[in-house]
């Protein structure tokens, strides 16, 4: 924000007391200043009248409103004041300030034309909130379609088009692609929470589980990189692949120390983890079946003639709006973000 500078009140004054002594001596017209409210009295020898408005400095007075100050000068009409307004510094916009005459009285100055002042720039920053929008609430749903056993389904889907890629096996029953928002060249961490009902997978080939200690349930499931071991299973693949730096995310490998829980239950899943992203890139969400035949949603422990199903209580409302009413016939992976941030 930035303000003209005031024009000093030497000049205007000089100037009106040179018009009053032309008028001999004469009533002169009282000087009005800025946001002055009272009419100019009369003053002797032409000088400036004490008891009219007040001489205000050249910039805009902060109670009238008004922009450069009126003409200081008595007599005829005074030289018109070029100090220019303030600028206004509300919400960083700059106004155009209007030097006001005087209002009432004799014949008064021309009011200066107030400058219009640079406006300040806003609070900027990018709104990160809308960087990874299209990733929160997203579901990843694997339905059963019809049940082959008391634990087995075939779930819906379709070929997936995986062009031999191990992760892309078999049928998809979710296969999106999102892109991101932000800008290019920018990378993002991108906090999701990970929440659901899936059946184990064991990964190979470099993808490094980040917890396969423990006997926790709900397990963390995420393994990054590699591949699936589909030679060794059939069991399914949740997968988050990103285009930019590229990576793919798998969200069911909930081994526990020797458990590797590949068997016909389904466990519960919930953890967070940092998903970079470059501003402008695609992520795609799946869920793939290399053998076409999934477990359902029957708690553990492992009974072949009987299945409870479960259900997982207190779901973000986008998930569970997708995955309905409960107990869910199926898996599902819920994903939601956490937060955004500007990666160092």
């Amino acid at each position: 924000m930035s303000f003209k500078s005031a024009v000093p009140l030497l000049v205007p004054l000089m100037v009106g007391a040179a018009c009053a002594s032309d008028n001999g001596g004469g009533s002169s017209t009282g000087v009005t200043g800025v946001g002055a409210t009272a009419g100019g009295a009369s003053a002797a020898s032409g000088a400036m009248a004490t008891t009219g408005g007040t001489s205000a400095s050249s910039v805009a007075s902060t109670t009238g409103g008004s922009g450069g100050a009126a003409s200081t000068a008595g007599g005829s009409g005074g030289v018109a004041s070029t100090a220019g307004g303030a600028a206004s510094t509300a919400g960083g916009s700059g106004g155009t300030s209007t030097g006001i005459g005087g209002t009432t009285g004799g014949s008064t100055g021309d009011g200066g034309t107030g400058g219009t002042g640079d406006g300040g720039t806003g609070g900027g920053g990018e709104d990160l909130s809308a960087v990874a929008a299209e990733l929160h609430g997203h579901t990843i749903l694997m339905p059963c379609e019809q049940d082959t056993e008391v634990r087995v389904c075939r779930p819906l889907g379709n070929p997936c088009n995986g062009g031999g890629d191990p992760a892309l096996a078999g049928e998809c029953s979710h296969d999106e692609t999102v892109t991101i928002g932000g800008t290019a060249g920018t990378m993002y961490n991108v906090t999701l929470r990970i929440r659901g009902l899936v059946e184990g997978k064991t990964f190979q080939n470099g993808s490094m589980d980040r917890d396969s200690s423990g006997s926790q349930i709900p397990a963390d499931g995420l393994s990054v990189g590699g591949e699936p071991n589909n030679g060794a299973n059939g069991y399914n693949i949740y997968m988050i692949r990103v285009a930019s730096p590229a990576e793919d995310f798998f969200l069911n490998s909930i081994a526990a120390g020797g458990d590797t829980r590949i068997r016909h239950s389904l466990f519960e899943i919930d953890f967070m983890f940092d998903l970079p992203v470059e501003g402008g890139t695609t992520v795609r969400l799946v869920s793939a079946d290399p053998n076409n035949s999934a477990i359902k949603n029957c708690a553990d422990p492992d009974q072949g003639s009987v299945c409870n199903p479960q259900t997982l209580p207190n779901l973000d409302p986008l998930i569970a709006a997708d995955v309905g009413s409960q107990p869910y016939n199926g898996q599902f992976v819920g994903v939601t973000v956490e937060s955004v941030s500007v990666a160092p």
